[in-house]
């Protein structure tokens, strides 16, 4: 959990042989979250980090 405006910051790192994708979403009202950011990672085996800063 992050407070709002906050930078959300979240990192994965997959198998060698997979990649990973991480989403920074907004559930201030679970009816309809947003979603803040999401990032793929370059290729199997590579990290990946997704940084959002929350609305204040």
């Amino acid at each position: 959990m992050v407070h709002a405006g906050r930078t959300a910051k979240v990192t994965a790192t997959p198998a060698e042989s997979a990649v990973a994708t991480c989403r920074v979403i907004l559930d201030k009202t679970l009816d309809q979250p947003r979603q803040l950011a999401e990032r793929t990672s370059t290729a199997p085996g590579q990290p990946v980090t997704c940084e959002e800063a929350t609305p204040g």
